[in-house]
């Protein structure tokens, strides 16, 4: 347990995701961020600007400096992570951490065993299953059987940029699947079970491979579930008419999901030979902040400026204040199941088979 309420936090990686959490946890108060990590200086300045934080190029450096973290939040590329679960695991700081958990199973079966063999507190940054449609979605779904799982995400940066450049390159980021679409899958084992095998075909019609493209830029999966329900997802940034949709079926129920804006659970309950009972539950929720810290013109003084990742933030900083991990729902361990999906629906692109994940 924290003896001061007030934490002392540091922020590696200085980029979009970053700045996201910062704000909240500015509005969340009692905690201070201490320290800025960025291989580029001029990004961690900026955004140790007016905050008191101190900047550091490397995370040896700031580890050796700052002798007074009780958490650190990991938002840089999965590729360079491993560094910062050694540093912090011999000192027991708490980590947060974004998805994905690691690039590849090797690299996340070693952060779990520092994780594991350190005891240090570890939450990983899966923000929907915070939701409030999503707790509802599990509620009304609790006993029953589903057989059909759909969802669909679309978005235009393959045509229209918004990333970093080091997002359309495969090696580094994994491209929409293992940056994005974790999330999805994640979500979809949250609320249907585990997933024992994948199927995806990817395309570049939008936009063909290229140097500093190496992404597909679109993609669909036919996911088998261990419950034996079947699941379909279709993922693209090769597309100027965004859409995120969730949709869970079965003999007695339809139930769409929605995450934000505002998060909603609607659909029918009941005999197909009957009329049903409708379900329509919305849950207020403020707008998102966009890229780059851009906020919503319609955000009242009182609304998170994230929401979407504001209520993981309140449980990790809650978890670390007090020690008590009940209220954790995205573990590093369970992490690594989404993981293993998403890399498997990538191998499953390559080879063109039927890919079971290697856990």
């Amino acid at each position: 347990m924290k003896s001061s309420d007030e934490l002392a936090l540091a922020i590696i990686g200085a980029g979009s995701i970053g700045v996201r959490h910062l704000s909240n946890l500015k509005f969340i108060g009692k905690n201070r961020v201490v320290a800025v990590c960025d291989a580029d200086d001029a990004q961690a300045s900026k955004m140790a600007n007016g905050i008191g934080a101190r900047t550091y190029p490397s995370v040896d450096a700031m580890f050796d400096a700052e002798q007074g973290l009780d958490a650190v939040l990991i938002c840089v590329p999965p590729g360079i992570r491993r560094q910062v679960f050694e540093r912090a695991a011999e000192r027991g700081i708490a980590v947060f951490c974004e998805k994905p958990p690691a690039d590849s199973m090797e690299h996340a079966q070693e952060v779990a065993r520092i994780v594991r063999d350190s005891g240090i507190l570890c939450m990983q940054g899966f923000n929907q299953r915070y939701v409030p449609s999503v707790d509802r979605m599990r509620e009304l779904l609790d006993g029953r059987t589903i057989n059909v799982v759909l969802s669909t995400y679309l978005s235009a940066p393959a045509l229209t940029g918004g990333l970093r450049p080091w997002f359309f390159e495969k090696d580094r980021s994994g491209g929409p699947l293992l940056d994005q679409a974790i999330h999805t899958i994640d979500l979809m084992r949250y609320i249907a079970g585990e997933i024992e095998s994948v199927y995806t075909l990817g395309n570049n019609v939008a936009r063909p491979k290229g140097p500093g493209f190496t992404i597909e830029d679109t993609s669909i999966s036919t996911i088998r579930f261990a419950s034996g329900a079947s699941g379909h997802h279709v993922h693209s940034w090769g597309t100027p008419w965004g859409a995120t949709n969730f949709a869970f079926n079965g003999p007695d129920f339809h139930l769409a999901l929605e995450l934000s804006g505002p998060p909603a659970v609607y659909g029918t309950i009941g005999d197909p030979k009957g009329d049903g009972t409708p379900v329509r539950d919305e849950f207020p929720q403020g707008p998102g902040m966009g890229r780059g810290g851009k906020m919503a013109a319609t955000r009242s003084p009182d609304d998170p400026p994230d929401p979407m990742h504001y209520r993981e933030m309140v449980v990790f900083l809650n978890a670390v204040r007090t020690g008590d991990t009940s209220a954790v729902r995205s573990s590093y361990a369970d992490g690594m199941r989404s993981l293993a999906v998403v890399l498997a629906m990538n191998q499953s692109v390559e080879t063109g088979h039927v890919e079971v994940p290697d856990l």
